[in-house]
């Protein structure tokens, strides 16, 4: 936990002290990965406690919209690890040549090798921020998140069955392209 501490530091000293110009222009490309620990609400079950680690690939159609997909890894305290694989879409508000940039994303996907469902869909959104430093094109990225997990029935999809989820992510983003 300490080597966590120090790192985050290191990286928001480092952030804080480079002045930037954000790098969301059409046409550019973002490769992004992050981290997140958190808490769930499970049906039926007690509270769970999740570790995830995100990677994906955006693709800037305007200079405000992104689309592309991404690739989670889960893993429940006790429980066989989990993979997901979704499509994401995010809005970034505000003035984008700036150096802290929010956004809004959402994303859609499929949970595979769950150990309590038969491979259940989600939906993701959540608010967030690209705090851009370097001139080099880099961008710490704080996101929060609610993933509703649903679950097959058997029938028609059941929005009122599944696992709710809430927490925070933190990583870093590469920008680059035109």
């Amino acid at each position: 936990m300490r080597l966590i501490t120090v790192v985050f530091t290191a990286l928001i000293t480092i952030a804080l002290s480079s002045p930037a110009g954000a790098q969301v222009k059409s046409g550019m490309h973002e490769v992004g990965v992050k981290g997140s620990f958190d808490r769930g609400n499970q049906e039926f079950l007690a509270r769970v406690t999740q570790i995830t680690f995100d990677g994906s690939y955006g693709h800037f159609i305007t200079d405000r919209f992104e689309i592309g997909p991404a690739f989670t890894y889960f893993k429940l305290v006790e429980d066989t690890a989990s993979w997901a694989i979704s499509g994401f879409a995010s809005v970034h508000l505000a003035d984008t040549s700036r150096q802290a940039v929010p956004y809004i994303v959402a994303s859609y996907g499929q949970i595979f090798n769950d150990p309590r469902f038969a491979d259940p869909t989600f939906a993701t959104v959540g608010p967030g921020l690209k705090w851009f430093f370097g001139e080099g094109g880099g961008a710490l990225d704080f996101s929060a998140f609610y993933r509703r997990q649903f679950i097959d029935t058997g029938g028609a999809p059941n929005f009122a069955t599944g696992v709710d989820e809430f927490g925070a992510r933190v990583g870093v983003a590469i920008f680059f392209g035109r």
